[in-house]
């Protein structure tokens, strides 16, 4: 038996019917742990498909986890509902530069660094670092705050104070800086990307290139 339009609204409060029914214009949802947040997402890309008002294929959901994608996956599934995108941010972004890699550059697509704890390991350990493995991913920690954070290097010490963010204990900031350096360099001479360049890259693809701005845009209408 099809799922129907109406049967997607069963067994929802007012307040998740209310969402999912709002289907132009942005709409945030605030709640706590448990309280039906992808429930209600789930319901509203069904409700949207159902009623013709959303195409699958324009249609991107992003979250953090895959985890947490396998499960909207399943749950779109059991509403009858294929052919959205939904994925990690990062997969999402992956997914599109491999497909436009050749829009940004010529030169090949990097590889995606599967651990980079080793390679901060062998730059400790080139450069006389006697650090314990908790040490080193407390600087992968570091370097991926900074990435995130977008911290220049040069404001990297500025940085901690407008933050409000505290420095490594166990190392000074002009070494943790030396590791974030040769770290760079080594996976550049390696033609490898970490997790945070991943997200990095498709940003500035989609500020500098309107070529690529306009195919993403151009195929997801709603997120």
């Amino acid at each position: 038996m099809s799922i129907s339009v109406k049967s997607i609204l069963a067994n929802l409060d007012s307040e998740q019917i209310k969402a999912v029914k709002t289907l132009d214009g942005p709409l945030y949802i605030l709640a706590g742990a448990g309280a039906g947040k992808t429930r209600t997402i789930t319901h509203r890309i069904a409700y949207a498909v159902k009623s013709n008002y959303w195409s699958v294929n324009s249609i991107l959901a992003t979250t953090f986890t895959v985890k947490a994608a396998l499960e909207m996956k399943d749950r779109l599934e059991k509403l009858e509902v294929s052919g959205v995108t939904v994925n990690t941010f990062h997969g999402v972004a992956l997914e599109i530069l491999k497909t436009n890699w050749q829009i940004i550059t010529s030169a090949p697509f990097p590889e995606l660094m599967d651990n980079r704890l080793s390679f901060l390991e062998s730059i400790c350990k080139s450069n006389s670092y006697n650090l314990s493995n908790i040490q080193i991913m407390a600087i992968s920690d570091e370097i991926s705050w900074m990435k995130t954070s977008l911290v220049p290097v040069e404001q990297y010490k500025e940085s901690l104070s407008w933050n409000n963010h505290e420095a490594l204990d166990f190392i000074n900031t002009e070494e943790f800086l030396y590791i974030f350096d040769c770290y760079e360099t080594i996976k550049s001479q390696n033609n490898r990307i970490d997790f945070e360049d991943i997200l990095l890259i498709m940003a500035h693809g989609i500020e500098r290139y309107p070529q690529l701005d306009n195919k993403v845009r151009g195929r997801y209408r709603h997120f």
